[in-house]
């Protein structure tokens, strides 16, 4: 049996989307989509005057930071380290503060009546940083199903993906993909520091790079989707009761393979 807990590892990102026929309504409002979530404005907004590029709303939270972007025929609800530390890539501050705004998110959509939904997907990623590759690897190995054979070694960019489909009855009896995704590898990050009073901008401005090797456990649940075509338009959709059941099922089916390999929920 697995050890309860993992104290290594650390969330690193956690998503919910919901892809839309695009073309068949106005693009939801972003700053709306955002306020429905987390019932306040965000800290920053950005428009691009082309159509085709996301809009973006973020924020921060005491132990993360938030943002909802939509594009065309996509929207994401992401959940993000607010910054590195000293030692360690950034990471969400706990298990439980990654599932509570997964929740909270998944509990809004059913509010959202989005009519043109007709794919959702939950992603989900735990990551522990390492020292070297070997080590990476090592630790990848310890989380990974004995029945696939697998064993260590000095490789770099590990990758390493299976899928385990189901079929839901939430989705009309469609396929649902769960995959599951152990990597290493390394992880860049840049800053620029603020000038103090009195000190040139540009003493500022120069960009600070710090990598770290990372070794991850990834989730990603997506329903399939059996297209229905009309006069060359696909008009597949999920109700929103539909969406709300699926994210649900999916956000037990993540937290249930958490559980297997001993992460604290």
């Amino acid at each position: 049996m697995n050890e309860p807990l993992l104290p290594d590892w650390k969330p690193l990102a956690g998503r919910v989307t919901l892809f839309y026929v695009p073309g068949m309504a106005a693009s939801p409002s972003t700053l709306e989509l955002y306020k429905s979530v987390w019932h306040s404005d965000p800290d920053n907004f950005q428009k691009s005057d082309n159509a085709l590029a996301p809009t973006v709303a973020q924020g921060k939270l005491s132990a993360c930071g938030i943002n909802c972007t939509v594009q065309p025929g996509r929207i994401d609800f992401n959940i993000t380290p607010l910054e590195a530390g000293k030692n360690s890539a950034p990471a969400i501050e706990s298990l439980s503060v990654l599932n509570e705004q997964l929740d909270r998110i998944v509990a809004a959509v059913a509010t959202l009546n989005l009519a043109n939904v007709n794919r959702i997907a939950l992603f989900s990623q735990m990551g522990k940083t390492c020292r070297s590759y070997p080590e990476a690897n090592d630790a990848l190995i310890k989380i990974m199903p004995a029945a696939l054979g697998t064993r260590a070694g000095k490789w770099e960019d590990l990758i390493f993906q299976i899928n385990e489909p189901y079929v839901s009855p939430d989705a009309g009896g469609d396929r649902v993909n769960l995959n599951q995704n152990w990597s290493a590898r390394k992880l860049q990050i840049v800053t620029f520091g603020m000038p103090e009073i009195g000190q040139p901008i540009n003493m500022a401005s120069v960009p600070k790079f710090v990598e770290f090797i990372v070794a991850t456990y990834s989730i990603d649940i997506n329903n399939a989707v059996s297209p229905v075509i009309i006069n060359g338009m696909n008009l597949t959709k999920l109700t929103a009761q539909q969406q709300t059941a699926l994210l649900r099922d999916a956000l037990k089916r993540s937290r249930d393979k958490f559980s297997e390999i001993g992460f604290a929920q």
